[in-house]
């Protein structure tokens, strides 16, 4: 968690040349208030509440990621903290919004690069941009149980078609609302907890590069994290543990969400937890 806060410090520092960075009334060197394991107190969590989500450890979920939440709220509660179990229904709505909002600006955002503008002029488009953000640019734009992987991973698909004429205010916009509608849901929330607790994703760590030929899988990964980018919301994952699975341990994180540019409270929370179960998530 210090190399975090420390890259954090030096990414918050005020930029001259950029007239939208956020000005805080609060100190940006993250990692001076991080609390010492020698002057924590025995129970450094105490007065803090935290909430798991229930929609991120139901169905789809592996059992064993489940499992390693369970134990996180567990520890919290050792360490002072008190956790309860709550409902987001609109949770689960991040993931296509996010998909549409993310491939539709892509779209719109490289559609500058047609080595006529931007580019060289002796190359394709297809030459210069990667299989990933091809993908983002050509995706038609379906709900996402009906992406078939065998689509995804062809050249052939128009994307910019949820911001055609005509299908812009049944996808981008609608896509919009329901960034606004995760948005209210889990600020909402926050209010009353300190932090939010999910899985970082719905499975243990795969292997580099097994789900390369499988996009659809791999997009459905994001399930848990991609909330945090819709809503502005700061969030960190630290170590759940690992599961045993043919034959290897593999790990599994806990995501902790929390409050509006309450980073430096996410993670000092963060840090006390990776220090007192170090032993116990290695």
């Amino acid at each position: 968690m210090q190399d975090a806060a420390i890259v954090l410090s030096v990414m918050s520092t005020p930029a001259q040349q950029i007239d939208s960075t956020m000005q805080m009334a609060l100190s940006s060197l993250y990692h001076e208030h991080l609390p010492d394991i020698e002057r924590m107190r025995t129970w450094p969590l105490l007065g803090r509440r935290f909430a798991i989500v229930k929609e991120t450890i139901g169905p789809g979920v592996d059992i064993s990621v489940v499992d390693c939440i369970v134990t996180a709220a567990r520890d919290i509660e050792k360490l002072g903290g008190v956790v309860d179990v709550i409902s987001c229904p609109s949770f689960h709505l991040g993931l296509p919004a996010y998909y549409i909002l993310a491939v539709s600006e892509a779209s719109s955002n490289l559609a500058r690069y047609d080595n006529i503008r931007f580019g060289a002029a002796d190359s394709s488009r297809s030459e210069d941009f990667g299989d990933e953000v091809k993908r983002r640019i050509l995706m038609v734009l379906l709900p996402l149980q009906r992406w078939p992987s065998r689509l995804l991973n062809t050249g052939f698909l128009q994307g910019s078609y949820a911001l055609s004429a005509g299908h812009s205010d049944s996808y981008y916009k609608r896509a919009q609302e329901v960034r606004s509608m995760v948005e209210v849901d889990l600020t909402t929330k926050l209010k009353t907890y300190d932090a939010l607790l999910t899985p970082a994703a719905p499975t243990p760590a795969y292997r580099a590069n097994e789900k390369t030929e499988d996009p659809l899988a791999m997009f459905s990964g994001d399930m848990m994290t991609v909330n945090v980018n819709l809503c502005g919301l700061p969030a960190i994952v630290v170590r759940g543990g690992k599961v045993l699975v043919e034959d290897k341990l593999l790990p599994v994180g806990v995501q902790l969400i929390g409050r509006p540019f309450g980073e430096a409270t996410l993670l000092e929370i963060a840090h006390i937890f990776e220090l007192c179960t170090w032993n116990n998530t290695n």
